[in-house]
């Protein structure tokens, strides 16, 4: 048995097996996934529970935003990962026993591990919007994770697209319809003015003529 071989079973996991230093593939992550990037952070990047927590889930929220899929507060999605290692170190302080009772506990844990770490919100399915997002979700929740972001993206950008070329059809409707509103009202101030004055210099005439009229009538040889 080679040094090497010795080392490598000496640093495997207990129920895990390797850490792992990124969060990859096409699903949203399981709990194995977030257990092995939270023990490589533990581990090799050195950090406590409380920061590596914070640093796998800012690495999962990323898949969750990009299934476009609204997530519960982080804090709380912080103390549901850290409950999970906790009741991982349960179950390791008790390795060496082989009871029933912690062979249960361990076959219960290892079979929930290829399970979504869900960190749905509450209200998820009455947040989103579209039915591919909802059906996604839900096989998401099922054994093995069954469907894949990329499709789930396309028909979602598709929406967006449509959604974004009506608002600015619609913007542009609006913008003409203020555009002709002002200019008739312009037109209309204009128009009044114009009368305005007219009125005022018709009657400015009238009044002059009405003074020199006066003027002429009265008798200026007494």
């Amino acid at each position: 048995m080679s040094l090497l071989y010795e080392l490598r079973v000496q640093t495997k996991i207990y129920l895990i097996g390797d850490d792992a230093n990124q969060i990859i593939g096409s699903k949203l992550p399981s709990n194995m996934q977030v257990l092995k990037v939270l023990f490589y952070n533990l581990r090799k990047v050195k950090l406590n529970l409380r920061q590596s927590s914070s640093l796998v889930l800012k690495e999962k929220m990323i898949f969750w935003e990009k299934a476009r899929i609204p997530t519960r507060d982080f804090q709380r999605c912080i103390e549901k990962l850290e409950k999970m290692y906790n009741e991982w170190r349960n179950l390791q302080k008790h390795a060496t026993r082989k009871n029933e009772n912690q062979i249960n506990k361990e076959k219960q844990f290892k079979d929930q591990l290829e399970d979504l770490f869900d960190i749905a919100h509450a209200n998820s399915m009455q947040m989103i919007s579209l039915e591919d997002d909802k059906i996604f979700l839900t096989l998401q929740r099922q054994k093995g994770r069954p469907g894949y972001l990329s499709g789930v993206d396309y028909a979602f950008m598709r929406n967006v697209k449509d959604k974004e070329e009506r608002q600015e059809k619609l913007n542009a409707r609006k913008k003409r319809h203020y555009e002709q509103c002002a200019a008739t009202f312009n037109k209309r101030k204009f128009v009044i003015f114009f009368n305005h004055t007219f009125i005022f210099n018709k009657l400015l005439n009238h009044f002059f003529f009405f003074l020199l009229y006066f003027v002429e009538s009265i008798d200026f040889s007494d």
